[in-house]
């Protein structure tokens, strides 16, 4: 199930029950590896995951397309603890890490985790996606 507070705004469904004037709806879901090996396995350009702290759970759903190709990913990161997880989901990938700050660009990171109380986003592609990009020109 996912769960709707109807008083909030749009971006407040959670899977985490949200009190007693939450909504919930049946959801079906699947693991993206799954769900990719159905289309043939195409090729992922890039992931986007903000999943409020289920984030190492997605990377356990897309462990063969991170050994097969190590898409890059802009994933939220709110707590040191998921990103510690997130971090040994992806250790021997060879992925770069960054985190995004919104006013100064990309800050090269050694661990996955909240900076200050907005920066919560970080990049995590490999140094060929960096070059490809030349995301060089973003660092802060």
């Amino acid at each position: 199930p996912i769960y709707d507070d109807l008083t909030e705004h749009n971006y407040s469904a959670s899977l985490e029950g949200q009190g007693p004037g939450a909504a919930s709806y049946e959801v079906e879901a699947c693991a993206l590896d799954d769900y990719l090996a159905a289309l043939g396995n195409p090729a992922v350009s890039v992931v986007k995951i903000d999943v409020e702290r289920h984030e190492p759970a997605v990377l356990q759903g897309m462990n063969r397309t991170l050994a097969r190709q190590s898409p890059p990913m802009l994933i939220e990161v709110l707590d040191g603890e998921i990103g510690h997880q997130i971090g040994q989901r992806i250790d021997g990938l060879g992925y770069l890490v960054f985190h995004v700050d919104e006013h100064h660009g990309l800050i090269p990171a050694s661990a996955l985790g909240p900076i200050g109380s907005h920066n919560w986003n970080h990049l995590i592609c490999t140094s060929e996606d960096y070059e490809r990009a030349e995301l060089g020109r973003f660092l802060a």
